[in-house]
């Protein structure tokens, strides 16, 4: 059927029903057939088609109403069917714009202003919104809720010319990959808000998006934040973390609404100061590193000691990395607590062995000195230390340390030393601690430690062969209140010790004592050198039988064999003539040595009132009495008249008694004892009994003398009584020209013999 076809036609009558035909096909005159919505209806009620080659033109006013399906080539045969909006204005969801704009679909005339309301995702196809592909002059797309996520293939169909854009007033989120995020960053004028025609433009990736510090400069300038489900890294160089820090709030988790920020270093590695890595982790940015990094704090001490003192905020736990190093001006002081927050977190110190770091550490707490180190502790992990620190650690402590023999060969074999100041103390040392320590004594010198001193604290009693004693000496080892033995095995090694017998005594100190144990148990020694080991405190061994040669006289300080220990001393005059006082008789009398049984001992009499024995040296003794050192007088009691000394009869009686001179078991003839007068210069008479008796004053005569054997128990001498004790009488004042008598008795003895046993001129 040919003719002009408009909307003024009634199509029910052109349907095969009413023509009675087998089908309709309309081929209007000009190529176009003008219809409205209606006759469409009609039209496809009434199987009328329009012949292929015409257009197909539909006016009428347009809307989500419209069930677009139904109108196309399919329904309504011809070339093509185009919509003609009534006021070039019209409202559709994403259903009608699906049926629009394909193959053999209907698609408006160029000239609406389309608007498409919906909720919009990412499962449509936002190349078919276009203005081409619907026919429209532009396409408005309107989100129900304000808020669609499409994802980067669907925005790359989006706000530019000629194809859709939003209304202003979505909430859009881009779902792309790291890939496409970077894409959006590197070109962000064809995804900001207004380009798309949003509210807002967010970025969301798969939990993680890797940026460039540029792209996300781009990104953040551009409006275009995250999601806040993204952890985001950005690949940096050492420039662009410098100028991150410098604006840390504009790279800060909550500007740019990530999970969290990451700088990941391009080659691994950073140097920033503490006041850049602040802002960056502690500041307005909240920024983290990357676990491949290694980050570098550099500064002064005042820096670095703000670092230590809040170690827990510059661990990798806190600002991320590999590790953290800190990198000072070449020497480092940090006291002990920190110290060990700074290795419990992981930082180390510059360990370049030209410019790193030399670590001291100091006592304290919180950076003020409260005392000692903690060395057990530092010793306990010195392995720890010495990796955080390999260009060396040292130990500034107050004074005295005490560490353990372990204890200290961690701190050695870990390099860690002490300053120069401190008296180390090996502590709880075991015999077998003491033995290893001595064999390897330069580990344990201060040239191998540090510090001012080192001494060993054993289990109260040592002993070390002479060497040894000597290498201490040699490499400043000492005892600290132990009791040394020193063992020698001749001559050569007691000589050795007592010519270097002040450094041996100060092997141990605070009542330690420092004594010779020669494995001979018989020593020889001289007098001078029992005097040098006697004023350095060192004695022999209870098994040692020591023997001193020398001169030995009333100056000689006796009192020092006695301190000189031993199983006995024995006394060996130079000149078998050795010479005692009586002050040192009394004070030393068979307690503290005796005299060699070559040697003839004189005892120089000072006071009365003394008592010698002559069995308590074992030797010849000989008694010298001088004047001034008398004993007291006698008076002689002429009892039967006779003016003679009578057996049994006559009497001498002390007028002190307290005050005589007592010479127990003298023994002129076994032992070669002898009383020596000849200081008085008296007579030499042989007839003791003939010695001339004053009658008037009942006494012996002037520069005379007389022996008179009795008995001295009772405190009066009878003369030749049964007794075996002998008094000695002499003139004790021979020169004045009257008569002392004085007496000095002799306990055993019964006779003298003149001129060997009793020298009296």
């Amino acid at each position: 059927m040919a003719g002009n076809f408009t909307a003024a036609l009634d199509y029910t009558e052109l349907a095969t029903t009413w023509l009675g035909a087998n089908s309709v096909t309309l081929d209007d005159l000009d190529g176009t057939v003008n219809i409205d919505l209606t006759d469409a209806d009609d039209m496809i009620a009434g199987d009328v088609f329009v012949t292929g080659t015409d257009a197909v033109v539909m006016t009428d006013s347009f809307d989500n109403t419209v069930d677009y399906s139904l109108y196309n080539t399919t329904s309504l045969g011809g070339a093509s069917v185009t919509l003609a909006d009534a006021d070039d204005t019209a409202t559709i969801d994403l259903t009608d714009a699906g049926n629009l704009g394909g193959t053999g679909e209907a698609k408006f005339n160029g000239l609406v202003v389309l608007t498409v309301a919906d909720e919009f995702d990412d499962n449509f196809n936002y190349a078919e919104l276009s203005n081409a592909y619907l026919g429209a002059n532009s396409v408005t797309l309107v989100d129900d809720d304000n808020s669609a996520t499409i994802d980067f293939t669907d925005v790359g169909n989006l706000g530019g010319a000629g194809e859709a854009k939003f209304d202003g007033n979505v909430n859009l989120t881009l779902f792309v990959t790291d890939a496409e995020a970077a894409t959006i960053g590197n070109n962000t004028a064809n995804y900001t808000a207004a380009f798309l025609g949003a509210a807002s433009v967010r970025i969301e990736g798969d939990g993680a998006i890797t940026l460039t510090k540029t792209q996300l400069d781009n990104l953040r300038l551009a409006g275009i934040q995250f999601t806040g489900l993204d952890d985001i890294t950005l690949s940096v160089s050492d420039a662009d973390v410098t100028a991150i820090a410098l604006n840390a709030g504009n790279y800060a988790t909550g500007t740019i609404n990530s999970a969290s920020t990451t700088l990941d270093l391009i080659d691994n590695t950073v140097t920033l100061s503490v006041t850049q890595l602040d802002l960056l982790r502690y500041g307005p940015g909240d920024l983290q590193f990357a676990s491949t990094d290694v980050i570098t704090i550099a500064g002064d001490d005042a820096d670095l000691d703000q670092v230590a003192q809040n170690s827990s905020d510059y661990g990798t736990a806190a600002i991320g990395g590999a590790s953290v190093m800190l990198d000072g001006d070449g020497s480092v002081s940090v006291t002990q607590d920190h110290l060990l927050g700074l290795l419990d977190e992981g930082v180390t110190f510059n360990p370049n062995l030209t410019n790193g770091d030399v670590v001291t550490v100091l006592t304290g707490t919180g950076g003020v000195d409260t005392g000692d180190i903690d060395v057990a502790q530092l010793a306990a992990r010195a392995a720890e230390y010495s990796a955080m620190a390999p260009r060396g650690m040292t130990i500034l402590d107050d004074g005295a340390v005490n560490v353990s023999k372990n204890g200290l060969d961690a701190l050695r074999n870990a390099g860690i030393r002490f300053s120069g100041g401190e008296a180390i103390l090996i502590s709880g040392a075991s015999d077998a601690d003491v033995g290893l320590i001595l064999g390897a004594q330069s580990n344990y010198t201060i040239s191998a430690l540090g510090g001012a001193s080192v001494t060993i604290d054993g289990d109260g009693s040592i002993g070390i062969l002479r060497q040894v004693a000597q290498s201490m000496i040699t490499n400043g080892l000492s005892f600290k209140d132990d009791n040394v033995t020193i063992g020698t095995i001749n001559d050569i090694g007691v000589s050795a010790i007592t010519s270097d017998a002040v450094n041996m005594a100060n092997l141990t100190a605070n009542g330690g004592t420092v004594t010779i144990d020669d494995s001979r148990n018989a020593v020889t020694i001289t007098l001078e050198q029992a005097t040098t080991l006697f004023n350095a405190g060192i004695s022999f061994a209870a098994t040692d039988a020591l023997t001193i040669s020398g001169q030995f006289t009333s100056t000689t300080n006796y009192a020092m064999f006695g301190a000189l220990g031993g199983l006995s001393v024995t006394l060996n005059d130079s000149d078998d003539s050795a010479r005692i006082t009586q002050v040192q008789y009394d004070t030393y009398e068979g307690t503290d040595f005796t005299f060699h049984n070559s040697d003839v001992l004189t005892f120089q009499a000072v006071t009365g009132g003394e008592n010698f024995d002559g069995t308590d040296y074992n030797i010849p003794m000989r008694v010298g009495i001088t004047a001034g050192s008398q004993s007291s007088s006698f008076l002689f009691n002429d009892v039967d008249g006779d003016f003679a000394f009578t057996d049994g009869v006559d009497t001498f009686t002390a007028n002190n008694i307290a005050g005589v001179l007592v010479i127990d078991n003298f023994d002129p003839v076994n032992d070669d004892d002898v009383l020596d007068l000849s200081t008085f210069d008296l007579s030499n008479l042989t007839d003791n009994n003939a010695t001339f008796i004053n009658t008037a004053v009942s006494e012996i005569g002037e520069g005379e003398y007389a022996t008179v054997r009795g008995n001295y128990a009772g405190g009066t001498f009878t003369y030749n009584s049964t007794g075996t004790d002998l008094l000695a009488l002499w003139d004790a004042n021979p020169s004045a020209g009257d008569v002392t008598m004085v007496g000095v008795v002799l306990t055993n003895t019964t006779a003298l013999t003149v001129g060997t046993s009793f020298i009296f001129g």
